[in-house]
C-alpha cells in the first residue's frame, strides 16, 4: 500500500474524528457531510499492472482530493482503495457537487504506465450527518450510497440521507 503525502489519517482516527463531530452537531449550526470514495477498478489494474502502478494511482488520487477539499475538512484512507472525507459546513447536496467535481477531475487524469495510458474512475457514496446520529448510522448511509452507485455500474456519486 502506498503512503499518503503527508500520511493519511487512519481508519482509527476517522471514526474518532467523526464521533467528535457527531457529538458537536446541533440544530441550526453548519452541517457536516460524510463522504466515501472507492476507486473503480483498482484489484483489475494490480493483475493488469502491478502494484507500483496501482501506489501511483494512489498517490494522484491523494493529492486531487487534498486539492480540492477545504483544510479544515478530514480526510482519510479506510480500506485499500478506499478514503473517506469528513466535509464540514457542506450540506448533503453542495457534498455532491463536490463529489461530483472529483470524480470528474480523477476521471480527466490520464496516467503513464507502460506505454499505456490509464484512465480512472471512481464511484462516491455520501451522507449528510445528522443530529442525535451514531457513527454507525453514517457509516451505513454513506456505505448504502457507495454500493447503489457501485451497483449502477461505477463511475457516479450517490447520496443518502438524511432521512
Amino acid at each position: 500500500m502506498a503512503a499518503c503525502s503527508p500520511p493519511c489519517p487512519t481508519p482509527f482516527a476517522f471514526e474518532r474524528q467523526l464521533r467528535m463531530e457527531l457529538a458537536r452537531l446541533r440544530p441550526g449550526r453548519p452541517p457536516i457531510s460524510m463522504l466515501f470514495v472507492d476507486i473503480d477498478r483498482l484489484k483489475q489494474i494490480v493483475k493488469s499492472d502491478g502494484q507500483q502502478t496501482a501506489d501511483k494511482i494512489l498517490i494522484v488520487l491523494v493529492q486531487t482530493i487534498s486539492r480540492m477539499i477545504h483544510y479544515s475538512d478530514f480526510f482519510a484512507r479506510i480500506g485499500a482503495d478506499q478514503f473517506a472525507i469528513l466535509l464540514k459546513e457542506q450540506d448533503g447536496y453542495t457534498a455532491m457537487e463536490l463529489a461530483e467535481a472529483i470524480r470528474a477531475r480523477v476521471m480527466r487524469t490520464r496516467l503513464r504506465h507502460a506505454n499505456k495510458s490509464l484512465s480512472l474512475t471512481l464511484s462516491c457514496g455520501l451522507t449528510e450527518l445528522e443530529v442525535g446520529q451514531t457513527s454507525e448510522e453514517a457509516y451505513r448511509h454513506a456505505l448504502e450510497a457507495l454500493q447503489h452507485a457501485k451497483a449502477q455500474g461505477g463511475n457516479r456519486c450517490q447520496r443518502v440521507g438524511p432521512r
